[in-house]
């Protein structure tokens, strides 16, 4: 059973300064900073309910550089930041903490290999004594003692690998585990996290320290979101070495990362009275990682489809053009769009492939993508647009395009789909229940679109040249689709799912 924190508790209701939330929702590395398919779910949220009052916690691993990239709604009360990983690259092993150093250790690790909300709650009430005492708990990261420990858990383990890949993750975890359990709960009725991961982490907190219900929904599962990000970084940091080696040198630095976000997920979704997810394979995904199946919920992304219903069709007329809708980032693998093109226009010599979405997230990347589209002699079929409204460019478009390498239930199906544009996708998430139709969908509503494998610009190039030159196919797929949209994944029907789900939970305390 976990102790109260009763002091913890005087902390939250000291707050009273602070108008008390309705739903106090808890986002990593989104909103209202970085615009994309969850940023904007978020503010789609709270605008479908004016009748509640939010709050929204933003949890990032740096200080934003730019300003916020959405305007806050009325009913948005509240608003706070929490940086995991603050400016400023203190030295290693800077102070001796003596007696801090050793209270700090068991319950982190203990958290950290094991998780849970009893570990949670012991480790809450030890950074919770270290703030009484006056002292930051992140002290403890540049501590002598945690330099020590980590480098004899690296020698037990992997003397072979890399120690400064090792230490540094370990301090990055660390880092930001410490100011998530250190930052202040806003007031509110209901804590609703948006991930697993450190959002999920503070929404165990807010369990434990508040008592009041708790949800989490997961667009992507975050520890596969995580593993697909560690893999790509380690194809990066080795590149062709590795692949020639014999041995794997990382795996215990990969499985560093890995083993906490797992323990931090299993805290998380005991914490939760509900577990919600877009499709029914990710809520698979959530009971094998540890969710209780009774709370398991599917609630699909919707869209306002009199916001898309009455865009005019490109006609054929028009110059033929193709888009990808999203940020430029190497999970979208923008490159393979750009090298489908090389090969799209050898049928269709006109074609115009646009990239629609923010540049800045990875600007290396953004200039290899630049460079390839220079490489290949593209610059007259590609253009990156950066940022824009949607709408103003989905009626010049034929056929849009998805290559992703992970997606959940991506929102650009349903707007494209609501404007009647098929779609060429990777089979990603949610992509083929949407494009093709869900095993339960009576009857059948046709193809909305072509699926096609992972990092293959051939295929994303014969699909969409079958869709860019058959008029007839490319209005019947659109069709399909938009009447797909229409019936399952409708905004204002999933706005009133979530509703109930709130007055379920605060009904239930």
């Amino acid at each position: 059973m976990i102790k109260d924190l009763p002091q913890r508790r005087r902390e939250v209701a000291r707050l009273a300064g602070e108008p008390e939330a309705d739903i106090c929702l808890i986002a990593e590395g989104c909103y209202p900073y970085v615009p994309g398919g969850v940023s904007t779910w978020i503010d789609w949220l709270m605008r479908s309910m004016p009748q509640r009052r939010f709050a929204v916690v933003a949890l990032l691993a740096s200080p934003s550089k730019t300003p916020p990239r959405y305007q806050f709604p009325d009913n948005l009360v509240g608003f706070s930041e929490i940086i995991l990983s603050p400016p400023g690259a203190p030295r290693i092993a800077a102070e001796r903490l003596g007696r801090i150093g050793s209270e700090m250790q068991k319950p982190l690790y203990t958290f950290l290999q094991e998780g849970g909300l009893e570990a949670l709650g012991d480790l809450s009430r030890t950074v919770q004594t270290l703030q009484e005492a006056g002292v930051d708990a992140t002290r403890f990261v540049r501590s002598r003692e945690a330099y020590e420990q980590v480098r004899a858990h690296y020698l037990s383990r992997m003397p072979e690998a890399s120690f400064i890949d090792f230490y540094w993750g370990w301090r990055s975890i660390v880092q930001s585990v410490i100011s998530t359990i250190q930052a202040p709960i806003p007031r509110a009725k209901a804590y609703h996290a948006i991930s697993t991961g450190y959002a999920g982490l503070f929404q165990a907190r807010a369990h434990i320290e508040t008592g009041r219900p708790t949800l989490v929904t997961e667009h992507g599962i975050y520890t596969n979101e995580r593993r697909m990000e560690i893999t790509l970084a380690t194809w990066i940091r080795q590149g062709l070495r590795r692949r020639m080696s014999v041995h794997n040198e990382f795996p215990d630095i990969d499985g560093l990362w890995e083993g906490t976000f797992e323990a931090i997920s299993r805290t998380c979704y005991d914490a939760s009275d509900r577990i919600t997810t877009l499709y029914g394979a990710n809520s698979q995904v959530q009971a094998s990682d540890g969710a209780a199946p009774e709370k398991l919920a599917v609630i699909p992304n919707g869209v306002d489809v009199s916001g898309f219903g009455d865009i005019g069709r490109a006609s054929p007329d028009q110059r033929p053009t193709i888009a990808l809708i999203g940020r430029v980032a190497p999970i979208k693998d923008i490159k393979s769009y750009i090298k489908s093109v090389d090969l799209i226009r050898q049928a269709v010599p006109d074609i115009l492939a646009l990239v629609i979405g923010p540049t800045e997230e990875d600007e290396d990347y953004f200039k290899e993508c630049e460079a390839l589209v220079a490489k290949l002699g593209l610059s007259e079929h590609v253009r990156f647009t950066g940022m824009a409204r949607i709408r103003d460019w989905l009626p010049s478009i034929h056929v849009l395009l998805l290559t992703s390498l992970s997606e959940a239930q991506p929102l650009t199906i349903l707007e494209g789909g609501a404007a009647g544009i098929p779609f060429v996708t990777t089979n990603v998430g949610a992509c083929q229940e949407m494009l093709l139709g869900a095993a339960d969908e009576k009857p059948n509503l046709g193809p909305g679109g072509i699926l096609v494998g992972l990092v293959d610009p051939q295929a994303i190039a014969d699909g969409t040249i079958a869709l860019l030159t058959d008029t007839q196919m490319r209005t019947r797929f659109g069709d399909n689709l938009r009447q797909r949209v229409n019936t399952y994944y409708r905004a204002d029907t999933v706005a009133a799912q979530y509703s109930a789900l709130y007055d379920a939970v605060l009904e239930a305390r």
